[in-house]
């Protein structure tokens, strides 16, 4: 059956779908693929992208050279291909099934469009061998790859972590039980006019597995600009602040653009789960001002898609509401701690802070995520996109089989802006090796994963009628 959708785009163009795919994937799908292992990954991949673009409105140019570019830079650069009786040599941290990817939606403004992004994690042939024990060789190469075609592409900042951090040499886990040894992460931003690249750093202290401090990213930072307020902000903050004191570092993500317009980005997460303790972090202790409005909406944004009632206490934690589940692909948890980062520009006087909801752990289920943020952005008069956005979770949903238990919305992240309203973006992992694993657990042994299309019994669809709440 063929559905067409007609939407008027900003050329006066149509976007369409046919046969329930985007007419862009369909027409990138028509160019050869650069290895034998991109083709799989392209099925995979390309119509979840192909829709969360459409969704988004972009036009059929931005459409196009999101898929063109996922399919001749990304995705040779992921590792062997996904298949029905092997699974990947490497499992990512990057989501809790070892998927080498992971999409995001920047939500709009009331006068604005969403932004899709995505992060990845370039896995090598010789990843977790002794030529490359933490994977850290073909970000390198990918991005030594780009450099020449990208306008404003900027290595300077990653070369000096690079080196900073001794990324050549680290030989053991980054303080992960049993746990791959993933040290780079690397994401895309299409803008109008160029893509943005950020790439993330995961050091250890001393290049031999101990968990990193933050000294470890303090001091590869203080070399960079002899002004450093911001970060000795945060510093006094960790160091002397009861809840500052619970905030574990954990990575450092930088723009790769010219270094006088880049920021550095500090993640750290705390077990501290009440409010109160978000807060704390959010203001950094009390130090940013006039936040009061953003303060607000985040307690009916934390409330609504947790599901908590509407006067809960700042004081209790925050409930587990779906338990973190050890057969996935790696033995501990990555979505515990609520996590943060900080924003560092040099010369600011202090940080902006972003917060990341871990809905995946703290909400009852997709669907709950899915109708509280619907609600909220529907109350603020944002909530154009939603139909949208639900069905790119139905996109992405249809390969997992109904009651599999796979969770793709991970993250909300929410960051005050200076209008008093919040900057939200929505992360999802598509849970590529989620039915293979689960096959195996219920087979008792290898199982490939089935390629499924069941409807699942969380009917996104049905939140679009959302009961005349605009």
């Amino acid at each position: 059956m063929t559905e067409v959708l007609p939407t008027e785009n900003g050329s006066g163009a149509a976007l369409r779908i046919v046969n329930n795919q985007p007419q862009a994937w369909q027409a990138a799908s028509r160019y050869p693929f650069e290895t034998e292992e991109a083709g799989p990954w392209w099925q995979l991949v390309g119509p979840h992208l192909a829709t969360l673009t459409h969704e988004a409105k972009y036009s059929v140019e931005r459409q196009l050279e999101v898929l063109m570019f996922l399919q001749s830079h990304v995705l040779p650069r992921l590792g062997d291909a996904p298949s029905p009786d092997a699974f990947a040599h490497w499992k990512s941290l990057l989501t809790n099934d070892g998927s080498p990817l992971e999409y995001s939606w920047k939500w709009n403004s009331k006068d604005g469009n969403p932004e899709i992004r995505y992060c990845i994690e370039a896995i090598g042939s010789q990843a977790g061998k002794s030529e490359d024990p933490v994977n850290y060789f073909e970000t390198e190469k990918l991005l030594l790859q780009l450099a020449p075609v990208l306008p404003g592409l900027d290595l300077t900042w990653f070369e000096h972590f690079t080196k900073a951090f001794d990324m050549h040499r680290e030989t053991n886990t980054n303080g992960k039980p049993e746990g791959p040894r993933t040290s780079m992460f690397i994401a895309f931003e299409h803008l109008d006019d160029r893509v943005v690249v950020k790439t993330y750093f995961l050091p250890s202290e001393d290049g031999r597995g101990s968990p990193p401090t933050f000294a470890t990213f303090a001091n590869a930072a203080r070399t960079l600009s002899s002004n450093t307020k911001a970060l000795e902000e945060v510093l006094k903050y960790v160091s002397s602040d009861p809840h500052g004191s619970t905030l574990i570092p954990d990575m450092l993500a930088i723009d790769c653009i010219e270094p006088s317009k880049s920021r550095l980005k500090l993640y750290v997460g705390s077990t501290h789960t009440s409010f109160e303790s978000i807060i704390s972090v959010m203001t950094l202790g009390g130090k940013i001002k006039n936040v009061e409005n953003g303060i607000d909406q985040l307690r009916e944004l934390f409330g609504l898609v947790l599901g908590l009632k509407k006067d809960f206490s700042w004081s209790d934690d925050t409930l587990v509401q779906d338990p973190f589940d050890a057969n996935l692909a790696h033995p501990f948890d990555l979505y515990r701690n609520m996590t943060y980062y900080f924003d560092i520009a040099p010369g600011s006087a202090l940080p902006d802070v972003k917060f990341y909801i871990p809905v995946i752990r703290y909400a009852k289920s997709d669907n709950d995520v899915a109708a509280g943020l619907a609600r909220f952005l529907r109350l603020h008069g944002r909530g154009q996109f939603v139909d949208g956005f639900l069905t790119s979770l139905e996109k992405i949903r249809e390969r997992h089989a109904a009651h599999s238990g796979h969770r793709i919305q991970t993250f909300i992240a929410a960051a005050f802006q200076k209008d008093g309203s919040l900057a939200l973006t929505s992360y999802m992992n598509p849970g590529i090796y989620h039915s293979q694993i689960k096959a195996r657990e219920r087979a008792g042994h290898m199982s490939g994963y089935t390629r499924i299309s069941h409807r699942n019994p969380y009917h996104f669809a049905q939140l679009r009628r959302h009961n005349g709440v605009n």
